[in-house]
């Protein structure tokens, strides 16, 4: 369970300490669909939407792609 984790990340903080959704991800990446299990909670999607946000954008960054 992603709640009962602590993650640290050390890299440039591309959300400007803000909260994202699946949604924000789906807009600013490109993709045409993005589905979270309903046996996933709102505060799990939450950590998951900032944690898959920070990987997306490191990615994007060391490949030298736009988001």
């Amino acid at each position: 369970m992603l709640i009962n984790q602590q993650y640290t990340r050390h890299g440039p903080d591309y959300r400007f300490g803000e909260q994202v959704t699946f949604l924000d991800i789906k807009q600013t990446f490109g993709f045409s669909h993005v589905r979270v299990g309903r046996w996933v909670t709102r505060e799990e999607s939450r950590i998951a939407a900032d944690l898959v946000f920070d990987s997306l954008a490191d990615l994007a960054f060391i490949l030298k792609f736009p988001p």
